[in-house]
């Protein structure tokens, strides 16, 4: 029979359409009439074509149909799809599922593999390019199709591995969606995994520029705050192209036109009313009442005259009214429906055959035959010999109803069927063996349920899926949990594989624990190796989100005494690591010296990967610390030897941007222009998108650093919409660094301040912004509040700022700051803070910001300490650096505070060349548009021969330093105390000391203290 509704062909005795499920009996569903009454949906409907209309013009829209089981999401969607693909585009479906035993990213490999089953290599090849080999590590039919795909790559930092993973899948799809635009569906998202959802969140993020629609299901009434889409909902919130239609339940109305057209007569009002009340309009248990009420002859107009006014009785429940229609069909097939519904919503017919061993494959078939006509179960689309339920209450009806022996051994029985029909690949499966044996093992037989769970998780981690690795390895603890005697060594090892995995989904504090947990164990046990690693990943936790690293210290000095002192591979990665912990304690000569340790062990060792590790360690020990460029460089270059030896491009890549680093510090402007080019190669080698990030970060320093302050900023909203979506990074932070910076030279920090100051004053972690803070007040020239967020800086003389990255950014901020202020005794504290750094640039970051030469900030500090002699000096050696690196801003700045300084000190021969300077420095503000400055220094040119801060005449030719250590004497003060208050060196004093004494004609220090009171020197 051919359904007049669908046209699909049916057996000649069927009473409902396999397709669409149409009556067969009495007048067929009119289409028009469907649309409106069974669906119900024209509002919807009408959003739906709007949203398809904006994915055709190329903006990409999300839509998301929410309401409560059976309200029609799933059947508004499909009658959607199939109206969409008569506007040429094409219809892909991922349905989630109900069970624990799907793969991870379930409803995006279907996806997929739907679009790869239809497309021919060629095409397939062109729109997954490079990312094909990720996308294969996911879907294995695609490596069937393009067999030369080489293999893929692997990468130590597990989010940015996922983040490849995510652009491969989105990239494609934006392609293929050039071609034909796309449909894609998600169906019944509540059932999502948290992979599948963060995939999800991630291809929204530029759905706005594609022809992709995207229409998600999912039930609004299953959703609790701690709901995994709950939080995915939050996310696509803020998404511009996402809207929610909420779907309601038929009106009375819809009902009884229903009912009119199902039974070609008029309902009377009782029944309808009847109807409408208990199915609330709800389209699935409004159809299912009315095929039992059709299968019982109960909607008869004869059987209505016959009740003469008596109310029929309707089911209370959907489970009851598909309870009843299940009893219709024959006991075999129920029984057979029953074991469907264990094996999970979709099932093969391989699997449900051997499940059912005592008959034949053709009776299965007919079982099933009759199950589809009842439209109790269906056909998967392009699956051959694949089924599932039409509706997961169906399934869940059949589950609950069994007794819980039974279901258990069902289950047991499921997943020994599965090991038969797939032993040859179990891979793919076993999600599904670690569901129906943890099902099982409730029982007491619990090895296969440890096992698989465990399996599953390691599987899982493979896919990068870490939150469903979490879920597996936690089911298998908890079938260790099960066992009369626990084995302690076990859980000790699945504890350290679920840490591992919590650490890769980014859950940082429930990683520290259970590695915590590990070491425990390990530790009681006396398990060296298991103590090592456990050690390892707390370690590996801690300095990636930056948090102190006391307590990895001391998990890895316990791991170092288990494991003795033989010299192996773990023991040269437990030194490695223990060397950045003592980095992140601030104890960094101890850090050094471990990391010396571990290096030597593992060129004793002579395995590159142990040496690679250990030689990275180096560059977190050394950081900070210009004294080690020439270390750090040797061996920066010693790993991109190692990489190639290896084959490990990443290595390589790290040790470039290591190498990028130190050569900007050194201010080797050729040097770095080389780097740039292999940097950039690499980058797009790897297609990495953290190296891509660093990459563009860097670009858009470098341009800013260089006075191109359009690109810089072209370049930083880049790179910031790239790293908004590498999870677990600051990209917010390095965005506000260079925006500052940007705004800082033109003149528009004023625009910053009122964020900056909320920012402040809404989190305490938000006190390494106060330097920030405190600059734009000094730049708008607000003295009071530039000086009470300098003071709560410079309490105990600024050693309360953590010397992490932010370190030198501070150091240029409040230099700035000090020298507004006229704070000498601060400065002198600076002074020395920033003394190591000179003849290097200032770099933060290492792509945040470039600052130039450190010597013109030492220059600053030592005007404000009025030290004449050795501002000058900085401020000729800082023009000299910045002019040969071509950073014309700090070339301006630097010219500026260098005639303000001239100007200041007044000599004979310093107003030329003050003006010379001022001239030069104008010239660049204004071709470069640094409007703060250029108003700075027609004000300067305006005063010209002012000196705000003039040094005094002193008798005998003493200069501004000798009358300090002359006061300082006079006091009775040793050379060293000298030297330690004046922030010098004893024998600078000594020589101060021997000139004061020539100058003022004086024979020891008694007549010299003499000298000065006669001459009234002391009185300051």
């Amino acid at each position: 029979m051919r359904c007049a509704r669908c046209g699909r062909s049916n057996r000649p005795d069927a009473t409902f359409c396999d397709a669409c499920g149409a009556r067969f009996v009495g007048i067929p569903l009119p289409d028009s009439l469907a649309d409106q009454v069974f669906v119900g949906r024209q509002a919807e409907m009408g959003v739906l074509q709007a949203a398809l209309e904006d994915a055709l013009a190329g903006r990409g829209r999300l839509v998301l149909l929410a309401g409560e089981p059976g309200i029609g999401k799933t059947r508004t969607t499909r009658e959607f799809v199939t109206h969409a693909e008569q506007r040429s585009a094409l219809g892909l479906w991922g349905r989630c599922h109900e069970s624990a035993g799907a793969a991870p990213y379930w409803l995006w490999v279907q996806i997929i593999r739907a679009y790869v089953r239809a497309r021919d290599s060629t095409q397939l090849h062109t729109e997954m390019g490079a990312g094909a080999t990720d996308i294969a590590a996911l879907v294995p039919e695609v490596r069937e199709r393009l067999r030369d795909l080489p293999s893929p790559l692997r990468f130590e930092d597990p989010e940015q591995a996922r983040f490849r993973l995510f652009d491969a899948v989105t990239t494609f799809l934006y392609r293929a969606a050039q071609h034909h635009p796309l449909v894609l569906v998600l169906d019944d998202l509540h059932w999502a995994d948290k992979p599948s959802l963060l995939l999800l969140e991630f291809l929204v993020q530029e759905l706005r520029r594609s022809r992709l629609l995207v229409i998600g299901t999912y039930r609004d009434i299953e959703l609790s705050r701690q709901h995994p889409l709950s939080e995915t909902l939050a996310e696509l919130t803020r998404e511009q192209p996402l809207q929610r239609l909420l779907l309601p339940g038929l009106n009375q109305e819809e009902v009884e036109r229903f009912l009119e057209v199902t039974t070609d007569s008029t309902p009377p009002r009782a029944l309808v009313e009847s109807v409408h009340t208990q199915t609330e309009g709800n389209p699935l248990f409004l159809t299912e009442i009315v095929r039992l009420l059709i299968q019982e002859g109960e909607l008869q107009p004869e059987r209505w005259e016959q009740r003469q006014g008596v109310s029929l009785r309707i089911p209370e429940g959907v489970r009851e009214v598909i309870g009843k229609r299940l009893n219709r069909l024959s006991p075999l097939c129920n029984q057979m429906l029953t074991i469907a519904a264990v094996i999970g919503r979709e099932f093969a017919l391989e699997e449900l055959g051997r499940l059912m061993d005592e008959e034949s494959d053709e009776r299965v078939l007919e079982m099933l035959e009759e199950a589809v006509a009842a439209r109790v179960v269906e056909e998967v689309p392009q699956a051959m010999g694949r089924y599932q339920f039409t509706h997961a209450l169906i399934q869940a009806t059949l589950y609950d109803e069994m007794a819980t022996v039974r279901r258990v051994r069902l289950h047991r029985r499921v997943g020994e069927v599965l090991e038969e029909v797939y032993g040859t690949n179990l891979d793919p499966y076993l999600a599904q063996l670690a569901h129906h044996f943890g099902m099982a093992g409730q029982s007491g037989h619990v090895e296969k349920a440890i096992t698989y769970a465990a399996r599953a998780g390691a599987r899982a981690s493979s896919l990068l899926a870490y939150e469903e690795a979490v879920y597996h390895y936690e089911k298998a603890l908890q079938a260790l949990g099960r066992q009369t005697s626990v084995d302690e060594t076990q859980r000790c090892k699945l504890l350290i594989a679920l840490g591992e995995a919590h650490r890769q989904a980014g859950s940082y504090p429930q990683a520290m624990d259970t590695f915590q947990r590990a070491a425990a164990i390990a530790h009681s046990l006396g398990l060296a190796e298991e103590l090592a690693h456990a050690a390892l990943g707390f370690e590996e936790t801690t300095w990636r989100p930056g948090l102190p690293g006391d307590a990895a210290a001391r998990l890895l000095e316990s791991a170092l005494g288990a494991l003795g002192e033989e010299d192996n591979t773990l023991r040269a990665r437990v030194l490695g690591s223990l060397a950045r912990a003592l980095v992140f304690t601030g104890a960094f000569e101890a850090a050094t010296a471990v990391e010396k340790q571990a290096v030597e062990m593992a060129r004793r060792l002579g395995d590159p990967a142990t040496l690679a590790a250990a030689l990275e360690a180096r560059f977190f020990s050394s950081r900070w610390q210009p004294e080690h460029i020439a270390t750090r460089l040797a061996s920066a270059a010693e790993l991109v030897g190692l990489s190639e030896k290896t084959g490990n491009r990443e290595m390589a890549l790290r040790a470039y941007n290591w190498r990028l680093f130190d050569l900007i510090e050194l201010g080797d402007m050729q040097a770095v222009d080389r780097e740039i080019v292999v940097h950039t190669r690499l980058v797009e080698e790897l297609r990495q998108p953290f190296y891509l990030y660093i990459h563009v970060t860097f670009q858009a320093m470098w341009a800013t650093f260089l006075g191109h302050f359009e690109e810089g900023e072209r370049l930083a909203q880049q790179a910031f919409t790239i790293g908004q979506r590498l999870r677990g990074h600051d990209a917010l932070g390095i965005f506000g660094v260079q925006m500052f910076t940007l705004r800082r030279e033109q003149g528009r920090l004023q625009e910053l301040a009122p964020v900056v100051r909320r920012f402040v004053q809404m989190s305490s972690e938000a006190s390494t912004w106060r330097p920030g803070l405190a600059l734009i007040y000094s730049e708008l020239g607000l003295e009071q509040e530039a000086r009470i967020e300098f003071e709560h800086l410079a309490a105990h003389d600024f050693v309360d700022i953590p010397r992490d990255a932010r370190w030198v950014a501070c150091l240029v901020y409040l230099s700035e700051v000090c020298s507004f202020l006229g704070d000498a005794r601060r400065a002198a504290v600076l002074y020395q803070c920033l003394l190591p750094h000179d003849g290097y640039t200032l770099v933060v970051g290492p792509t945040a910001a470039c600052y130039g030469a450190a010597a013109y900030y030492l220059g600053l500090l030592a005007v404000t300490m009025c030290r004449w002699e050795e501002a000058q000096g900085h401020f000729a050696a800082a023009l000299a650096m910045n002019a040969r690196m071509g950073a014309k801003p700090a070339l301006a700045h630097t010219q500026y505070a260098y005639a303000k300084m001239l100007l200041a000190r007044a000599q004979p021969d310093d107003h030329t060349p003050a003006i010379s300077l001022l001239d030069a420095a104008l010239a660049i503000s204004l071709e470069l548009g640094m409007h703060t400055l250029e108003e700075c220094i027609v004000a300067l040119r305006a005063r010209d021969r002012s000196q705000p801060c003039s040094p005094p005449s002193y008798p005998g030719g003493l200069t501004q330093r000798e009358v300090e250590v002359l006061r300082l004497i006079a006091v009775g003060k040793s050379n060293r105390d000298i030297a330690n208050t004046l922030f010098v060196s004893p024998n600078t004093v000594a020589s101060h000391v021997r000139s004061i004494l020539t100058k003022t004609n004086t024979a020891n220090r008694t007549e010299a203290a003499a000298y000065a009171r006669h001459h009234n020197l002391l009185a300051e």
